[in-house]
């Protein structure tokens, strides 16, 4: 699982300073000077309807004082065409716009810290965030501005400090953020040795979450490490029966025989391994592993039985 896995974005490989509208036009997005009717409309709707070029040239226009809500357009407008640097400019404008206050603050310091955090400027993206914090109060915008706090601490492996951070965020966020949020603070309790408080912060992720499979896949790593076999199998079983595409792979078919092994339960490990043969090929390296490790132990149960046997022959 990466370190990124908050607010993931989509981009293109046009990462530019400014725009290049040659480069935009062999993208196929809407040609400079547009047609009549794109003229008359503004630059937030210029931005709705997917016209996202000509918002940004309509923004170039300096002649004209602009509303708040028209340098916003145009910051998502560039951010929408990756043009990173551009975004900024639009963001750092509307900071500095006399009605960007409370709410509307908060959300343009979220905006302009999830560009930095995709840029890997986690001092900056944690600074901006924890700006934000300050300007409201308690509510769901609160719990994604700390959630972006905790995941800048997390990407610099600060996971003392982001624990603190995320438990924030899955207490006021809602939805999927909250989903996210648990998941991230599950993670960096793992890497603090908290086993025990990450099993029990990922079984608060609901099953219906789009967090979920990666929930479980936790949960399976965090009970092998702990080599708790019967929470390995509980967990699979989950995601089999739930997530079959996810889960009925031949590394989940390893954890489970790994388990099945480790309880002794030797006829369902090898099950098991007679099932996996048939869905992939005999040199993936997790059917061999699987296999190594029911032959290790039936060898292993032989010799201990020709070794008892032995011992009864010689006390004979």
């Amino acid at each position: 699982m990466g370190k990124m896995l908050f607010f993931k974005f989509v981009l293109t490989p046009l990462l530019v300073v400014g725009f290049n509208t040659t480069a935009l036009a062999e993208r196929g997005d809407t040609p400079v000077g547009g047609d009549h009717e794109n003229q008359l409309l503004t630059i937030k709707e210029l931005t709705e309807q997917g016209h996202y070029l000509e918002a940004i040239l309509r923004s170039e226009d300096n002649t004209n004082y602009k509303p708040l809500g028209e340098i916003i357009a145009a910051a998502k407008s560039a951010w929408a065409l990756s043009l990173v640097s551009s975004a900024r400019k639009y963001w750092d404008q509307a900071l500095s716009h006399k009605d960007c206050v409370g709410v509307e603050k908060a959300r343009a310091l979220l905006a302009l810290g999830l560009i930095e955090f995709q840029e890997h400027n986690y001092e900056r993206s944690r600074s901006l965030a924890e700006e934000g914090v300050a300007e409201i109060s308690e509510s769901d915008l609160r719990g994604e501005l700390w959630l972006l706090v905790g995941e800048s601490l997390k990407a610099q492996e600060l996971y003392s400090l982001a624990e603190g951070y995320l438990e924030k965020a899955g207490y006021e966020s809602s939805g999927v953020r909250k989903q996210e949020a648990y998941l991230s603070l599950a993670q960096v309790q793992k890497q603090l040795g908290k086993l025990n408080e990450a099993r029990s912060t990922l079984t608060r992720i609901e099953l219906s979450s789009s967090v979920t499979t990666r929930a479980l896949s936790e949960l399976v790593t965090i009970d092998a490490k702990a080599k708790n076999s019967q929470g390995v199998r509980t967990w699979i079983g989950e995601g089999r029966k739930s997530f079959p595409s996810e889960f009925n792979t031949s590394e989940t078919g390893y954890n489970i025989v790994k388990a099945l092994v480790s309880e002794g339960l030797i006829n369902d490990a090898t099950s098991e391994v007679q099932k996996v043969t048939k869905e992939v090929h005999e040199d993936d390296v997790w059917f061999q592993l699987s296999r190594a490790l029911v032959e290790e132990y039936s060898g292993r149960e032989y010799l201990e039985s020709l070794s008892a046997n032995s011992n009864k022959n010689l006390n004979r």
